[in-house]
């Protein structure tokens, strides 16, 4: 918004204060110094948006439960550059710990679904899409608490349910079993 604004209303401004007639060359120089000022005024914006994830947030973060509130937040308050630095986060940790738990591993897939996080997407896809032994039976794992629980919170958050995403999971798994991995000869 901050970039269409000045872009389209810089050389007037300009204009105005210094009383020369905006030629079409100084138009563009100043169309250009603007882009750059949006540019760095971008890169400052994700700057501090970050710190302020690392330092005032996360520390208060412990539960996946957390993270969702927060991504609600962000969302409700239109601050995508939070998203990603949550997304960003949470991907680092799936990067070093190899060991989560399927059911996390499905809570934290329908984050990213709900909240467009592609990355986080298909990360825990892949992951998800290793598990098919205990993927394959999904109404023996609704008989699990932790399950239970995860089932509502997807049913509340969206118009659907833990069954159809465990079933989305398996046949991405399908899928990836149908491409043929060509390793390259270096």
């Amino acid at each position: 918004m901050c970039c269409f604004f000045f872009s389209n209303n810089f050389h007037y401004a300009s204009y105005f204060m210094t009383r020369k007639p905006v030629t079409m060359k100084r138009r563009n120089a100043l169309n250009v110094a603007t882009a750059k000022r949006c540019m760095y005024m971008t890169v400052i914006f994700q700057l501090l948006a970050n710190m302020y994830f690392n330092k005032m947030v996360l520390p208060g973060m412990e539960y996946v439960e957390d993270f969702v509130d927060f991504l609600i937040d962000a969302e409700l308050n239109d601050l995508p550059v939070l998203k990603r630095a949550c997304e960003r986060y949470l991907c680092g940790e799936l990067n070093t710990k190899k060991d989560l738990l399927t059911s996390l591993l499905l809570d934290l897939l329908f984050i990213s679904i709900v909240f467009q996080l592609p990355v986080m997407k298909s990360m825990t896809l892949s992951e998800l899409s290793n598990r098919t032994e205990e993927l394959s039976h999904p109404d023996k794992l609704m008989e699990d608490d932790e399950y239970k629980v995860l089932d509502k919170r997807v049913r509340s958050l969206s118009d659907r349910n833990l069954v159809e995403l465990i079933e989305q999971c398996l046949a991405f798994s399908e899928q990836r079993n149908r491409v043929q991995v060509i390793p390259l000869n270096e």
